[in-house]
């Protein structure tokens, strides 16, 4: 009984020792998670100016600043800030299309190419757009270049694109859960809803990989 005993308590020793190593790695793991979870929101958040002969001095730009937001692989335009999410060649500044260096009625033209196509339409009404309204000057024009979720739709039914084809093009960064999913008529309310005057839907030839795409222009009041 004695010896069972003993064993008992070297038993109950070593179970209390992994019941602390396990504590002490939740503990770890956890800590990693939270670092992790505020690189993510800095990154997503932050904003950053990488290249280093910009100005976003308002003197620096007569005619007002113009801003580009690329999205995934979408080219950089000449003459403007180009705004993107991740670094690469051609983007001026990092950022998620809020919190910029700028002030209000600052900016004459917004380009988002391919940029809201990983926005739900709720962020872009309640976020994203109103802010982007603020930034322009009045009459400033907003112009966005949209992947086509409808015509898309249509085009995989028929066959003209693969199922493939389809999501390549509409999350290109392989998170299904982020696309926006947008539709000229459903843009359209959006965009009237931040605010936005004379909305008008343009006819894009074919992007590349043969998606369709629309361009939508609206301007501030």
């Amino acid at each position: 009984a004695r010896a069972f005993g003993a064993q008992g308590e070297s038993l109950k020793r070593r179970i209390e020792a992994i019941e602390a190593n396990c504590r002490r790695l939740d503990a770890q793991i956890g800590a990693a998670f939270s670092s992790l979870a505020a690189g993510r929101s800095n990154v997503l958040r932050g904003t950053q100016i990488v290249s280093t002969n910009l100005s976003v001095d308002p003197a620096a730009w007569p005619g007002g600043i113009r801003l580009c937001f690329c999205g995934p692989g979408a080219a950089t335009v000449r003459g403007m800030i180009n705004i993107g999410a991740a670094p690469r060649e051609g983007i001026d500044v990092l950022s998620s299309g809020l919190d910029l260096p700028l002030g209000e009625s600052s900016v004459s033209e917004i380009h988002a190419v391919r940029f809201a196509d990983n926005m739900s339409s709720s962020r872009l009404e309640r976020e994203v757009l109103p802010y982007w309204r603020e930034l322009l000057k009045p009459g400033g024009e907003l112009r966005l270049l949209v992947l086509d979720a409808a015509a898309c739709a249509k085009a995989v039914a028929s066959g003209e694109l693969s199922l493939y084809e389809w999501r390549t093009a509409m999350f290109p960064e392989g998170d299904v859960g982020a696309s926006g999913m947008h539709w000229p008529e459903a843009l359209i309310r959006t965009v009237e809803a931040a605010g936005f005057v004379s909305v008008q839907v343009l006819p894009v030839s074919r992007g590349l990989n043969r998606m369709p795409l629309f361009e939508l222009r609206a301007s501030r009041q």
